[in-house]
């Protein structure tokens, strides 16, 4: 099940940190996806909306208060603009099972999609 699930997460800010590293802020993050903040685990990200565009580093933090609320770091991702679209792929089995609902934030929608439907869980 964890190669199954995937997180779709919006990129609300970006930040230059360096000349060749930026920081991209997203919608998301430790409440819906605690594996890379607990266990310092690898999950595969993708820029949705570009293709052919120019190849950045990036580190990718989530939106909780926590300092080291990060998604991924050290990223190498097609140019990414405010207001598109990743995905964090595997996240199937550890995704909404150890979504915390961390202080006012609701759990994440599920969509169960299969050959022939597309069904909310």
């Amino acid at each position: 099940m964890a190669d199954a699930g995937v997180l779709l997460v919006k990129t609300t800010n970006i930040k230059k940190l360096t000349p060749k590293k930026s920081e991209i802020s997203v919608n998301e993050g430790f409440a819906e996806l605690a594996r890379p903040r607990v266990y310092n685990s690898y999950h595969k990200i993708e820029n949705l909306e570009r293709t052919g565009m120019p190849i950045k580093v990036y580190d990718i933090r989530g939106n909780t208060v926590l300092q080291d609320d990060f998604l991924g770091r050290d990223r190498t991702l097609e140019e990414v603009k405010e207001g598109e679209y990743l995905l964090v792929k595997n996240v199937g089995a550890y995704g909404i099972a150890m979504a915390s609902g961390f202080p006012g934030k609701k759990l994440p929608k599920q969509i169960l999609i299969s050959k022939d439907k597309i069904e909310k869980i």
